[in-house]
């Protein structure tokens, strides 16, 4: 019997022809047609979806370096500066601290870092072990803040995708990478504000 019926390609509910299907064979036929047709347009679009992030990805990484302003720059120095400030408290604090403690040195502290939680291996104390850890603590502590730091004024001060463009920048534009140093040096050469 001679029956009329739409196609569809399985795109939602439009219907792009009408076949006249006369027997079995000719459904069958078109079956294996429609599954192929399915395929290469499948792996036609990855291909153009690959194609096109790609394209669109580099042409944004292009154009965020280009349009990388010495404000941008001199906050990203910003936060860098105040980083740096908080991590260079933390040598002076742990002398400090192993200062005051009686019957601490330096050297035997380093030997506490070495052991890395293994301190039979270096015979402990009780006590040594107790210092080690607070030490630990605050070192931890100034480390977390100098990340919270970046974090912060990161998304705040720079936004992500300038923060993203200028770190990305720094390691491989060198006329970028001279921009922000001398922005740097200008910074650090006008010591903290009053």
């Amino acid at each position: 019997m001679l029956r009329k019926r739409p196609i569809n390609y399985g795109y939602g509910a439009i219907t792009l022809g009408v076949v006249w299907i006369f027997d079995a064979e000719s459904t069958s036929l078109l079956a294996e047609n429609l599954i192929t047709y399915k395929k290469i347009n499948m792996k036609v679009l990855k291909i153009a979806f690959v194609g096109l992030a790609v394209l669109l990805f580099s042409n944004v990484s292009v154009m965020a370096q280009d349009e990388i302003s010495d404000q941008d720059l001199y906050n990203y120095a910003l936060m860098d500066l105040s980083k740096d400030a908080i991590v260079a408290q933390i040598s002076p604090m742990v002398n400090d601290l192993i200062a005051q403690q009686e019957g601490m040195t330096g050297q035997r502290f380093q030997e506490l870092q070495k052991a890395k939680g293994n301190f039979a291996s270096v015979d402990a104390k009780e006590w040594e072990i107790k210092f080690y850890n607070l030490v630990e603590g605050k070192i931890n502590k100034k480390k977390e803040a100098a990340g919270e730091v970046v974090k912060v004024m990161a998304s705040q001060l720079i936004g992500a995708s300038t923060y993203k463009a200028i770190k990305a920048g720094l390691k491989n534009d060198a006329d970028l990478k001279g921009r922000y140093e001398a922005i740097r040096s200008a910074m650090e050469a006008s010591g903290p504000a009053s």
